[in-house]
C-alpha cells in the first residue's frame, strides 16, 4: 500500500515538472518574440549608455541617479560578452521573466500546499501582459520582481519551519533581499512588510503552533525564535546597505520632481488594476470596459479564500497566509495572482495523518526503539489521526506532509527541545 502511494506521488510530482517545463517553454517563447523589433526608447537608451561606461564612472553617475547600481553592473558585463545591440540589451530582462515562472510555481506550491495553485501561479506569470512588457525592457524592473519574490518565498518557508532553520539557511534570503534593494528603491517596501509580516505571524499565527492549553507567548516554542530570526535578517539586509544609504538620502532630498501634488487613491487603484490587466498597450477607456469582470473573479477568489480561511482552525493557518499572498508578493501576474492562487492549507485533506500527541511509542525516535514524540507543528495544518500511513501501532509518515510545505512533520529528533 506504501509503495503504490509512493508511486502515485512520484508520477503526479514527474507531472507537475512536465507541466511547469512546458510553461517555462512558453514564457521563453513569449518573451523572445520580437524581442528586438522596436529600437530603444529614452529609459532604454540610458541603459545602453551606462553600459559604455567605465565601473568607477558608472558608479558615480547611478549614485547621483533615481536607480542604485546593481543591474547596471550586470549589463555592463554581459554587453561585453553579448554585444550592445537592442536583443543583447533587453535578453537579460527576458531571462529574469523567464525565471520567474519557476518561483511563482515554487512559492505557490509553498503556500498554498498545492500542485495546482504553483502552476496557475506559474500560468499566470507565463502570460501576463504586464510581465510580458516588462521583460522586453532593458530596465531593471524584472530583475527586482525575481528577487523579491525569491526571497518572499524563502521567508515564509522559514517562518514556517518556526524557528528550527540555522543562520546559514537565512543567508540566500539576506543576499537575494540586498540583491534587490541594491537593484530598485521600490525592494525597502518588500523588506518592510517582511518585518510586519514577522511580527503579525508570531502575535496571531504563532499562537496556533502551541498545542492545546498552551496558547501563551511562554509556552509556543516555535514563533518567537522564527520572529528574532526573520527580524535579524531584515535587520542584516539594512546593515548591507549602508554603504549606499547616503546616495539615496542625497537623492532624496534634492529630487523634488517625485513629491509635488496630492496622493489621488482612486486614480492609482484604477491605473495599477488595468496595468495588472493589459499590461501597459491597453488604453484606458477599453481597459474599463474590462475591469468590471476582472473584478469579479478578483472578488470570487476573495470569496473563497475568505471561506476557506473560516474552516481553519486558527488565524494563523488561514488568514496570515492570506495576507502573506496577497500583500507581501511583488507584482505577479494579471491580478495579482499571488492573491488568487494561494489560499490557506486544505485542513485535514492534506494527506497522509500523523498520530495524536501522547500516542506513539517512545521519547527517543523510531531508530532507537522507543516512542516517537510528534511535533505539534503538525496539528497547525489540522491534521488528524488515522486514515493513510497507518498500520497497526507504527505511524508510517506521508511524504506529501513535507511536499506540502510542512517542514518537521513527524518524529522529534533525539535530543531537540521539545515544547
Amino acid at each position: 500500500m506504501a509503495g503504490q502511494n509512493q508511486d502515485a506521488l512520484g508520477q503526479r510530482d514527474r507531472l507537475w515538472a512536465a507541466a511547469l517545463l512546458a510553461l517555462c517553454l512558453l514564457a521563453f517563447a513569449l518573451r523572445i518574440h520580437r524581442l528586438d523589433a522596436q529600437s530603444l526608447w529614452y529609459d532604454e537608451g540610458v541603459t545602453a549608455y551606462l553600459a559604455t561606461l567605465s565601473l568607477p564612472d558608472l558608479t558615480a553617475w547611478t549614485a547621483d541617479d533615481i536607480q542604485p547600481p546593481l543591474y547596471y553592473y550586470a549589463v555592463w558585463g554581459w554587453v561585453r560578452l553579448a554585444g550592445s545591440g537592442e536583443f543583447a540589451l533587453r535578453f537579460p530582462s527576458a531571462f529574469a521573466g523567464v525565471l520567474l515562472v519557476p518561483c511563482l510555481a515554487w512559492v505557490g506550491r509553498r503556500v498554498a500546499g498545492s500542485r495546482g495553485a504553483g502552476l496557475l501561479a506559474a500560468l499566470s506569470g507565463a502570460v501576463s501582459p504586464l510581465h510580458l512588457w516588462y521583460a522586453q525592457e532593458a530596465r531593471n524592473y524584472t530583475w527586482v520582481t525575481l528577487f523579491c519574490l525569491a526571497a518572499s518565498g524563502l521567508f515564509w518557508a522559514h517562518l514556517r519551519e518556526g524557528g528550527a532553520r540555522t543562520w546559514r539557511g537565512w543567508l540566500l534570503y539576506v543576499a537575494l533581499m540586498v540583491a534587490a534593494v541594491y537593484t530598485h528603491y521600490f525592494a525597502f517596501f518588500v523588506l518592510a512588510f517582511h518585518a510586519l509580516f514577522a511580527l503579525a505571524w508570531s502575535l496571531v499565527g504563532g499562537v496556533c503552533t502551541a498545542p492545546a492549553g498552551e496558547a501563551t507567548r511562554k509556552s509556543h516554542p516555535y514563533a518567537w525564535p522564527a520572529l528574532r530570526q526573520a527580524l535579524s535578517a531584515v535587520a542584516t539586509v539594512g546593515v548591507a546597505y549602508l554603504p549606499w544609504l547616503p546616495f539615496l538620502m542625497q537623492r532624496w532630498h534634492e529630487d523634488v520632481s517625485y513629491w509635488p501634488g496630492t496622493l489621488k487613491l482612486d486614480e492609482a487603484a484604477r491605473k495599477v488594476a488595468l496595468a495588472f490587466l493589459g499590461g501597459e498597450t491597453v488604453l484606458e477607456a477599453e481597459g474599463m470596459r474590462l475591469l468590471a469582470p476582472y473584478l469579479a473573479v478578483l472578488a470570487l477568489a476573495a470569496g473563497a479564500w475568505a471561506w476557506r480561511a473560516a474552516k481553519g482552525r486558527c488565524l494563523g493557518s488561514g488568514i496570515l497566509p492570506s495576507l502573506w499572498s496577497g500583500a507581501g508578493c511583488p507584482p505577479a501576474g494579471p491580478g495579482l495572482p499571488c492573491a488568487q492562487v494561494q489560499p490557506p492549507l486544505r485542513h485535514g485533506r492534506l494527506a497522509g495523518r500523523v498520530p495524536p500527541p501522547g500516542r506513539g511509542r517512545g521519547r527517543e525516535g523510531a531508530g532507537a526503539g522507543g516512542e516517537v514524540d510528534e511535533n505539534p507543528r503538525c496539528h497547525r495544518a489540522g491534521l488528524r489521526p488515522g486514515g493513510l500511513g497507518l498500520r497497526g501501532p507504527e505511524p508510517v509518515l506521508q511524504p506529501r506532509l513535507h511536499q506540502a510545505g510542512l517542514p518537521g512533520c513527524g518524529p522529534i529528533p533525539a535530543g531537540a527541545r521539545r515544547p
